[in-house]
């Protein structure tokens, strides 16, 4: 009697260090845990990397599907099967180093300035369950250069991310970190799962 293991597809975003493409791999210390987790399985996986959005919409619809680096917040609570958390999370607005004319000390202040957000993560979620309107107060895109390249450029005054992977993608474009500053805490709470 044959015994065949169940196909799992395992999706993620572009966001090193977390999880990236490296030499036709995904690579990442969130794909090293991952990995190693799913060794011990007797599952069949492939790892696929995918826009954000795409990556949570086949988590969201598709049947095995496994995605990670999420964060766990209650509009997606009930969506998922949750396994982690492998890395805490906390999610600071930053600005241009140079931007003096940029103060917040309340989450009703940053209404005032234009963020650049991810589309369909935690972030954009959060920004729309508090009442910000897009093209007001927020622009999305699909990718996270894109949102570094606008903040350089002054055509948004705000980006929001985690240190670490904001850090590591400043010093893979090129450009220095302390170009940018923290300029208030968005969200200190939770972790990143798979």
């Amino acid at each position: 009697m044959h015994c065949f293991a169940e196909q799992i597809m395992v999706v993620t975003e572009d966001w090193p260090p977390f999880n990236y493409e490296k030499d036709g791999q995904i690579a990442g210390f969130a794909t090293e845990i991952v990995r190693k987790t799913l060794e011990k399985s007797k599952l069949n996986v492939s790892f696929k990397i995918y826009p954000w959005a795409r990556a949570y919409q086949m988590a969201l619809e598709d049947k095995n599907i496994l995605i990670y680096t999420i964060s766990r917040n209650k509009e997606r609570e009930n969506h998922f099967k949750w396994i982690g958390p492998f890395a805490d999370r906390s999610i600071f607005l930053y600005k241009l180093s140079l931007r003096q004319d940029i103060s917040i000390e309340s989450l009703e202040d940053v209404k005032k300035y234009k963020t650049g957000l991810m589309r369909k993560d935690a972030t954009h979620q959060f920004f729309m369950d508090k009442g910000f309107l897009r093209y007001t107060h927020f622009e999305i895109t699909s990718k996270e250069d894109h949102n570094i390249k606008k903040l350089l450029k002054g055509r948004i005054d705000l980006i929001a991310g985690n240190e670490i992977a904001l850090a590591y993608k400043y010093r893979e474009l090129g450009f220095n970190f302390n170009m940018i500053g923290k300029v208030f805490p968005l969200i200190e709470s939770g972790g990143y799962w798979p």
